[in-house]
């Protein structure tokens, strides 16, 4: 884990305040148990289903992954910024990295980092359905750009965004399938329970769900925290 705690580069202040709801800004790792403390920190490779009751602090604990992601990579740049050997600008969901060079513009593109999506799974879901059209074959049009990123953060799954003729449904178990096989590191907080999953897994509930839950029960593409506790919202 870098030694920085806290985004100081505008750029990925920028990023995070515009990806996560003002609420949960400001979340502190120090509220959160030592054992989940120190497996987000640095954020795991391999992403997270996150898990617990209403309000024990998921979405918290989401926005502190992508904190720790965002400043994981400043802490590498930062000393290139600082001593002006390097500028960095936002554009297309990817924060692009230019390095001085013996040129008449005197910069050169060296590297691209910190792309990811946060959202609600609801958000999920008109972002997909907004990319295509009704019943059209995912596998012959790919996925939005906007949802192909090096981290996938989806807030509030579970809430069964299903419809009469099964294409949201459709839309995302294509998209979770996408995740899974290309191993993205992807974070999804929801207020199923490990035996949910399970079941849902077996057929047993929600069988609409079983293709998905069998991929997030993948402990090689995804850990599972669980999150025990009361409400902490007064």
């Amino acid at each position: 884990m870098s030694q920085l705690q806290e985004l100081s580069l505008s750029v990925f202040k920028r990023l995070y305040q515009n990806a996560v709801s003002p609420s949960h800004q400001n979340a502190t790792i120090d509220k959160v148990n030592k054992l989940i403390r120190d497996s987000i920190s640095p954020p795991p490779e391999k992403g997270s289903l996150i898990m617990g009751s209403v309000g024990t602090g998921k979405t918290s604990l989401m926005a502190i992954i992508l904190r720790n992601y965002l400043i994981d990579i400043e802490y590498r740049l930062k000393s290139l910024v600082d001593s002006g050997k390097a500028i960095i600008d936002y554009d297309s969901g990817y924060v692009h990295v230019l390095a001085t060079v013996d040129r008449p513009d005197g910069w050169q593109h060296i590297a691209s980092y910190a792309s990811f999506w946060y959202g609600t799974q609801a958000q999920l879901v008109q972002t997909l359905r907004n990319y295509y059209m009704e019943g059209e074959e995912i596998q012959s049009v790919g996925f939005p750009p906007s949802l192909i990123k090096d981290r996938i953060f989806i807030d509030d799954f579970g809430r069964a965004y299903s419809d009469q003729a099964g294409w949201n449904t459709y839309l995302q178990e294509e998209y979770i399938d996408f995740l899974w096989r290309e191993k993205i590191p992807t974070y999804l907080t929801t207020n199923w329970t490990w035996a949910d999953m399970q079941q849902c897994r077996s057929g047993l509930k929600y069988p609409t769900w079983q293709r998905v839950a069998d991929r997030l029960c993948d402990s090689a593409w995804i850990g599972k925290i669980e999150i025990v506790g009361k409400s902490l919202r007064q």
